[in-house]
């Protein structure tokens, strides 16, 4: 497993799809119809990655209303001038 942080997720990610048997990343990225048995596939695999992960660190950054929430740890950030130096 990589020691990158989002490398290693993605690892992870695709570890659990290829254990599943049928599942690929790209397939996660697509998602699926409801009530089809590629979604009930996606269901059991992004359930054991997320059992996995949750323990470890939050497993979204936004409200329950699909809001963006800043993550405390960030501090206000200030826009890049275009302008050459």
């Amino acid at each position: 497993m990589s020691y990158d942080l989002f490398m290693a997720e993605l690892e992870l990610l695709a570890i659990l799809c290829s254990l599943h048997g049928y599942l690929t990343a790209f397939d996660i990225l697509t998602g699926a119809n409801k009530d089809t048995e590629k979604d009930r596939d996606m269901d059991a695999v992004m359930t054991a990655f997320q059992m996995y992960l949750y323990p470890r660190m939050p497993l979204s950054h936004y409200t329950e209303k699909d809001k963006r929430a800043k993550p405390p740890s960030l501090a206000p950030m200030t826009p890049i001038d275009p302008s050459p130096p």
